[in-house]
């Protein structure tokens, strides 16, 4: 049923109780007198041509300095057409029916808007707070609302997450700078590692980029991390010139240097990150982490791979074996003495 239709139908019904109708708008409404809210609620779901028997969701708008809106968005799964019915009421004193005896979901979306507005729903059968304690002062969707300062004692302002990484980075920073490097091998790849870098960057570990076939696999002795990034397809392919498995291969021994693998997920990668995890293994590379981002969605860091190698970064793991002791100098020999006379 088109939306002019229901409004005729509803005018004609309850008159003046309909106050005012929004053809054009995203979701076309109607709204109605407070006082008339059930019987017009009613009339929708059970009216053979109307059967609005789902409340897809119930919310409400702070308008200050007088009113609040509540909407209801109605949808009918009979005859496949929607509608939002709203009602105004008096913000010092928001009130009206229930409507969770018509639809029941509606009880928990009317606690939600008393929880968050202040909203009171007549007849409600256990109208309390649904996301805030019960002794919460306000209601945190009101405009005027500001945050207290405490709760029973405790802060409610937090620090962002950003500034507390911030902090830990500086501090790991000036204990244990760190270098590494991250070997690519095409676009995704190569701007999986840039978003992942620039998060190990926070805690100045600082980590050079290269395309896989632009790099001597030599440059990675002297590094605290080697990260390796490929692509599944490039996976598929046999050890030649120019792809990861060849780079792997042509390493130097590792003595240990710490390793992370990713992939950008392929519909035919399979499990073949395991070759390059084992290859490392035989090249006495210790793997750290191995993630995986989804092909199309290259510029994200890997399944949280920055804070796997920033906890073992905390932990020490991340930390170069230390560097075997030098030998001693030898004693001069009588041979030595002779010559050097």
């Amino acid at each position: 049923m088109k939306f002019e239709e229901i409004e005729l139908r509803l005018r004609t019904r309850f008159g003046a109780a309909i106050r005012e109708a929004k053809p054009d708008a995203l979701d076309p409404w109607i709204a109605v007198d407070p006082a008339a809210l059930p019987a017009v609620a009613l009339f929708l779901r059970d009216a053979e041509e109307l059967a609005f028997d789902d409340l897809s969701i119930l919310t409400a708008t702070d308008f200050p300095p007088d009113r609040i809106q509540v909407a209801y968005h109605l949808w009918s799964y009979r005859h496949h057409h929607l509608l939002v019915l709203k009602v105004d009421l008096p913000r010092a004193e928001p009130g009206v029916q229930t409507v969770g005896d018509l639809w029941p979901a509606a009880s928990w979306y009317e606690r939600e808007m008393y929880d968050l507005l202040g909203v009171r729903f007549a007849g409600h059968p256990a109208l309390r707070r649904l996301l805030l304690p019960e002794d919460w002062e306000g209601h945190p969707l009101r405009k005027d609302w500001r945050e207290p300062e405490q709760y029973q004692g405790m802060p409610t302002s937090r620090t962002f997450s950003i500034d507390l990484f911030g902090d830990y980075a500086n501090e790991i920073a000036r204990s244990r700078p760190l270098r590494g490097l991250l070997v690519h091998d095409g676009e995704e790849t190569r701007r999986s590692g840039e978003v992942l870098a620039a998060r190990l960057g926070l805690a100045d570990i600082d980590v050079e980029l290269a395309a896989v076939h632009q790099i001597d696999p030599r440059q990675a002795s002297g590094r605290d991390l080697l990260l390796i990034g490929v692509h599944g397809k490039g996976l598929l392919a046999a050890a030649t010139d120019g792809n990861v498995l060849s780079f792997v291969e042509r390493l130097p021994d590792l003595g240990g240097l710490p390793c992370a693998v990713y992939e950008v997920y392929t519909a035919t990668a399979g499990d073949v990150l395991d070759q390059v995890c084992a290859l490392l293994a035989r090249k006495n590379g210790r793997l750290l982490g191995r993630g995986a981002v989804i092909a199309g969605r290259p510029d994200k860091d890997p399944d949280g791979l920055a804070a796997t190698l920033l906890d073992a970064l905390r932990s020490g793991a991340l930390a170069r074996p230390p560097a075997p002791p030098a030998p001693a100098p030898s004693a001069p020999t009588a041979a030595s003495e002779t010559r050097d006379a």
